[in-house]
This record gives structure tokens, sequence and C-alpha cells, in this order.
């Protein structure tokens, strides 16, 4: 599953790639994660990410489906099913940002292996925001630590949060069990057939043991890895 969550100006343009654990479909995996950040007066050209990115993306792996926020995207998702790949839209609620902490509560997300550590990017020269963007799966947990919940909505705290929007959304449709059965697969080979293609999102990713952090009451935590 490629899950996409769309800036223009001020957020990032990111993307996620997502896919079940073999041996556990209740568990997601990550196994890749993009960010595009661009400076004002600059803006990302979604034509440009569809074209130059997404649609590469889908030719070169066996991606099941696409699926993107509403924002802007009904023009993508058109193009792609007529593809042949199967896209949707979808805005992630509040309800399902609060399973989405409870699912990180029961293990139920596993991440890529953090290019550094948080105390190197702080005992660095350089600008913490170009460190993040030159680390995805340590700026995905960055995010994840700074964003906070105000009522009954989630905001952002200092930088991004797109790479964890783009996440939750994926992780939102991959936790549905009606629809996790599209991606359930054995050995390579999916269980139940799909609309678009026939196999994996994506084999041979380097993955590393176990959850990724336990976040508290306001997605606030400290991160783990086993």
């Amino acid at each position: 599953l490629l899950s996409i969550d769309m800036g223009k100006s001020e957020c990032g343009y990111a993307l996620s790639l997502l896919k079940l654990k073999e041996d556990d479909f209740s568990v997601v995996q990550i196994a890749g994660l993009w960010g595009l950040y661009v400076s004002k007066p600059q803006i990302v050209d979604f034509d440009s990410m569809y074209k130059q990115f997404v649609e590469p993306l889908c030719e070169k792996l066996n991606i099941k489906m696409v699926l993107y926020d509403q924002w802007q995207s009904m023009s993508h998702v058109d193009a792609l099913n007529n593809k042949g790949v199967e896209s949707r839209q979808y805005s992630v609620t509040y309800k399902d940002y609060i399973q989405f902490r409870s699912n990180l509560y029961q293990g139920k997300l596993e991440t890529l292996i953090p290019e550094s550590t948080f105390e190197e990017v702080e005992r660095s020269s350089r600008p913490v925001e170009e460190l993040l963007y030159e680390r995805p799966a340590l700026h995905l947990l960055w995010q994840m630590l700074s964003v906070s919940e105000v009522g009954n909505k989630l905001t952002k705290g200092k930088g991004h949060d797109d790479l964890f929007r783009a996440v939750s959304l994926g992780c939102t449709l991959l936790w549905d069990a009606k629809v996790r059965k599209l991606f359930e697969y054995k050995g390579g080979v999916p269980l139940h057939k799909g609309r678009s293609g026939s196999g994996l999102v994506i084999s041979g990713a380097s993955r590393n043991g176990g959850q990724i952090f336990m976040p508290g009451m306001n997605m606030h935590g400290n991160t783990s890895s086993v």
C-alpha cells in the first residue's frame, strides 16, 4: 500500500510504503518513507510528483493500492484507476487517530531502523530541520513525538507532521479487517485476489524487529526497539 499526504507550501509532501507482517497480519510494517519539503515562495508541483515519483513507483513495484488524503487528489486517483492501479481517497478522523495510538500501544506498527539518534541530531551544528529531511525514518519518529492532541483534533508541534499523517492514513486502511484481506499473503503470494496487481506492496525490505514507540495520552512518548 502506498499512502500519500499532499502538502503544497508550508507542509511537506509525504509518502509511506506499507505492508502486512507475514506471520501476523494485524501488524503493519513500514517498508519505505519519502518526504518533499520546499521553502517559500516555492510550492510543490503535484502533477510533477505524480509523474516523476508516484507513477514510476507503481510501475516498478507491485503496489496493490494507492491511498490519498482527500485534499486536491481526485485527478491523480482517477489517473491511477484508469491505469489499473486501484486508488482511493480517505481523510483520517480523530477517531482513527485514537485507534492508531491504541494500536501503537499494542505493538501493531513496525518501522524502519532510524538513520541516527535524536542525540546525534541535537549535537550537530547543522539545522535540525535539514538533518531530519535527510533522515525520513527518524523524522517520522520526531513528528510522532511532537504531534499534540488539542480537544478533538491533532495539531503538529514544531516542524512537520506529514510523514505521521501519511503513515496513519495507510495504517487506518490496513487495520480495517475487511480491507486488510486484500493485502494478506504467504511466501510472496497473495491469499486473496484484488482488483489491481497480484502481489505484495514490496519485498526484500530491511526490517527492525519490534514496535517503534509507546506514546502518551498526548501522542508523546519514548522510542524503543527490540
